[in-house]
């Protein structure tokens, strides 16, 4: 949107000098808005499902992330329409946090779905990270991802807990009953 609201201000200012403006690559400005748009609310979430959402999301970060090998171990759900996007929201920002700050060579997604609720764990390779005592200093520090999953997780009563061993980073998110 912004490179569209700039290429508008750039023709008016070549028009008003008599010279023309350089359109910028609409398809790659449209690929943007896809993302952006996708990551709010993915469109395979409410007809088919958070596994499908996340297995489409996968598929996305695999083909610009190579080097990473992403599995999945997912149960197909039943779970309420803002359980399912929190969930997704929480899983799109793990994985996309794993490999910008990891960076691992191997992501494990498993969602496990029963009557009690869901529980979803996400596994990467990477560096970890020291999980700080109090977690408001990540809001403070400019961490906005992690401190973004936990507002996604108390928006719809989720319990989230993370551990970062050496070598073996783990998020784990359970809904509770």
């Amino acid at each position: 949107v912004q490179d569209l609201l700039a290429f508008d201000l750039e023709a008016r200012v070549a028009s008003h000098l008599g010279r023309s403006a350089e359109a910028p690559d609409i398809a790659a400005v449209v690929q943007q808005l896809r993302a952006v748009s996708e990551a709010l609310r993915p469109p395979a979430l409410g007809p088919f499902g958070l596994a499908a959402a996340l297995t489409a999301h996968v598929d996305r970060f695999r083909e610009s992330h190579p080097g990473i090998a992403v599995s999945l171990d997912l149960d197909e759900d039943t779970l309420p329409p803002k359980t399912r996007l929190a969930l997704f929201r929480i899983a799109h920002e793990a994985i996309d946090n794993a490999a910008l700050h990891g960076p691992p060579i191997r992501i494990h997604v498993h969602l496990s779905t029963s009557a009690a609720g869901a529980e979803l764990t996400i596994r990467d390779d990477g560096q970890g990270w020291k999980v700080p005592d109090d977690i408001s200093t990540l809001a403070r520090g400019e961490r906005y991802g992690v401190f973004g999953m936990l507002m996604q997780a108390e928006s719809v009563l989720l319990a989230l807990y993370w551990q970062s061993p050496i070598k073996q980073k783990l998020l784990l998110i359970v809904l509770s009953p």
